[in-house]
């Protein structure tokens, strides 16, 4: 699972590296588990080291990369999976097909491809997501140093 968060919301950015990959790698544990319903579900963080990381202090450009083409590649994979579908009625492409169009609705799910942890609103609420929103799209536009990509799998 490809996972966009807002580091300055999780960790003190003075931080050092793997304090910050420890401070975000709890709180999406923490997430993930209170966003599912399988009680047995969890992110496996023990496996994770700094190459699951990419830092938008790092790398701005890569961060800033990743955003734009976020939701144009959550649309291209629904479209791609209708195709498929179509064309093999499989079981296996029915679930690619159902993950598919869960994504596109906003809808997160125990084994999504993708989520965004970014907090949003007045109140600062965020929430396990796969839609990149429009104000979480200005914020990595306006600090992508604030922000990091991490990849963790879903058991």
């Amino acid at each position: 699972m490809k996972i966009l968060i807002n580091v300055a919301a999780f960790s003190d950015l003075s931080e050092s590296k793997a304090i910050q990959q420890n401070d975000l790698l709890q709180a999406l544990q923490n997430e993930y588990c209170g966003s599912v319903t399988d009680s047995c579900a969890y992110l496996a963080i023990e496996w994770c080291d700094e190459n699951n990381f990419t830092f938008g202090a790092d790398d701005p450009n890569k961060i800033l990369q990743v955003a734009e083409k976020w939701n144009d590649n959550i649309t291209a994979r629904l479209h791609r999976a209708v195709v498929v579908f179509q064309q093999t009625n499989s079981e296996p492409a029915l679930y690619d097909l159902k993950k598919a169009v869960m994504a596109a609705d906003d809808d997160f799910y125990l084994f999504a491809d993708e989520a965004v942890l970014i907090p949003e609103g007045e109140e600062g609420e965020c929430w396990l997501h796969p839609l990149l929103h429009e104000d979480q799209h200005d914020q990595i536009k306006a600090h992508p140093e604030w922000f990091a990509l991490v990849e963790v799998a879903a058991k």
